[in-house]
C-alpha cells in the first residue's frame, strides 16, 4: 500500500482537534485531485476546527460536498464563526458568502464587524450578508429580529466609515426594530446617512419600506419624502405590506401623519379589488380609513359599504370603527345595523346595549367613571370592569 494511503487511513482514525486542524490546513493547499478526499474526511467530523476548514475552502469543494454542508446548518454556522476570524482573506470571504446564503440572526453581528475589514471584497461580502440577514428578519420571530437589529445598529453607527448603501437600505427595512436610534442618526447633521437616505429613498422604493414610511410620516423632517413614495404606491404587494403594519395605527403620531395622505391611490386600488385580497387584508382596511385623509362623510360612506359586503371580517371591523367614532351619525348606522342578523348586527346590539348600561351607571361619552350616586348594582359594575 502506498504511503499516502497509509497516511489517509491514519488521519481517518485519529478523531481529535489537532488532526482536524491538520486536515483543514491541508485542504487549503491540496492539489485538486486530493481536495475531494480531504473534504470527505472533514465532513465526517463534528468539531468546529473541521468545519472551519470546510467553510474556509468552500469554493474548492465539489458541489455534492457543498450540498452536504448545507444540510448541516448548525455545524456550518460553527465553521463560519471560526473561519471569519481567519487571517486569510479567502477564508473570510467564503464565510461571509455562506452567511449570506444561510442567514443566521445569531451571527449577523459578524457581518457588521466585517464591514471594517481592510479588504474591499470582504466589505462587499459583509454588506451582502447583512442585507440578507435584514431580509430574513422581516419574517423571523422577535428574538431573531432583535439580534439582526442589533447588528444593523452597529452597521448604522459606522456608516460613515464603510459607506455601504445596501446596508443602509436594510436598516430602513427594520426601522421599527431599530427604534429611536435610527431617527437620531438620520437627523444628525454630522452623519452622512440622513442625506444619503433622502437622496436614494425614491430609488429604494420597495414594499419592505412600509414600516419605515409609516413611521417617517410621524417625523416632520421625513414626512414629505415618505408621502411622496406612499402617494406612488398602487400595487397589491405594497398594500399588503402596509396593512401588515396595522398595529402602528395605535401610535398617535402615526395617526396624525396619515391625515396627510389624501385619498391614497393604494387604498382606492384595494377598494376596487376587494374580492382578490386575502381575508386578513380586507378585514383591516376599515381601521385605516379612520385615519387616512378622507372627509368624515367619505369615511362613513366607506364603512357603510363595508357593512354591505359579503365578508364578515370587513363587517366586524367596520362595526368596531363605527363604535369607536362616538358620533351621532355613526350611532345611527349602528342602530340600523342592530336590526339585522349576523355577527355584525349582534355586535351592534351588544354595543348599543352596553352604551345604555354605561349611561345608566353615569359614564360619559369620554369614558369618565360614574359618581357614587349613579353607580349601579355590583354585578353591573363588576361586569364593566372586566
Amino acid at each position: 500500500m502506498a504511503r499516502v494511503e497509509l497516511l489517509y487511513k491514519w488521519l481517518a482514525r485519529e478523531a481529535d482537534a489537532p488532526t482536524d486542524e491538520i486536515l483543514a490546513a491541508a485542504l487549503a493547499n491540496a492539489e485538486p485531485e486530493y481536495v475531494v478526499r480531504i473534504a470527505a474526511l472533514l465532513l465526517d467530523r463534528r468539531r468546529e476546527a473541521a468545519w472551519a476548514g470546510l467553510v474556509a475552502n468552500y469554493h474548492r469543494l465539489a458541489s455534492e460536498q457543498q450540498q452536504r454542508m448545507q444540510k448541516r446548518p448548525e455545524l456550518t454556522r460553527a465553521g463560519i464563526a471560526a473561519a471569519i476570524k481567519s487571517p486569510l482573506p479567502m477564508a473570510r470571504q467564503n464565510a461571509l458568502a455562506l452567511l449570506g446564503d444561510q442567514p443566521c440572526a445569531q451571527l449577523a453581528y459578524l457581518a457588521a464587524e466585517a464591514l471594517r475589514d481592510p479588504s474591499a471584497h470582504i466589505r462587499e461580502g459583509a454588506a451582502w450578508a447583512l442585507r440578507r440577514a435584514a431580509e430574513f428578519a422581516l419574517t423571523a420571530d422577535a428574538v431573531q429580529r432583535g439580534e439582526v437589529a442589533a447588528a444593523l445598529r452597529q452597521a448604522l453607527r459606522t456608516f460613515d466609515l464603510h459607506g455601504r448603501l445596501d446596508v443602509l437600505e436594510g436598516c430602513l427595512w427594520l426601522a421599527r426594530d431599530l427604534g429611536e436610534g435610527l431617527w437620531e442618526m438620520l437627523s444628525d447633521p454630522h452623519a452622512r446617512c440622513g442625506r444619503v437616505v433622502a437622496q436614494h429613498l425614491g430609488e429604494w422604493d420597495n414594499p419592505r419600506l412600509a414600516g419605515f414610511l409609516l413611521l417617517a410620516l410621524a417625523q416632520p423632517a421625513w414626512r414629505a419624502p415618505a408621502q411622496a413614495v406612499l402617494d406612488s404606491w398602487t400595487r397589491p404587494a405594497e398594500l399588503v405590506a402596509l396593512v401588515a403594519n396595522t398595529d402602528l395605527l395605535g401610535d398617535p403620531a402615526v395617526q396624525h401623519g396619515l391625515r396627510h395622505l389624501r385619498r391614497p391611490a393604494w387604498f382606492l386600488a384595494a377598494d376596487a379589488a376587494l374580492e382578490a385580497l386575502p381575508a386578513g387584508v380586507r378585514g383591516r382596511l376599515p381601521y385605516w380609513v379612520r385615519y387616512l385623509g378622507f372627509s368624515d362623510d367619505e369615511r362613513r360612506r366607506y364603512l357603510e359599504r363595508c357593512l354591505a359586503t359579503p365578508w364578515p371580517e370587513m363587517q366586524r371591523a367596520a362595526v368596531h370603527v363605527l363604535a369607536g367614532a362616538g358620533d351621532a351619525e355613526a350611532d345611527q348606522i349602528l342602530v340600523h345595523l342592530a336590526c339585522s342578523r349576523g355577527s355584525a348586527g349582534r355586535f351592534a346590539r351588544w354595543y348599543l346595549a352596553g352604551r345604555r348600561v354605561l349611561a345608566r351607571l353615569g359614564w360619559t361619552q369620554r369614558g369618565e367613571p360614574p359618581t357614587a350616586r349613579s353607580a349601579g348594582s355590583p354585578q353591573e359594575v363588576a361586569g364593566w370592569k372586566r
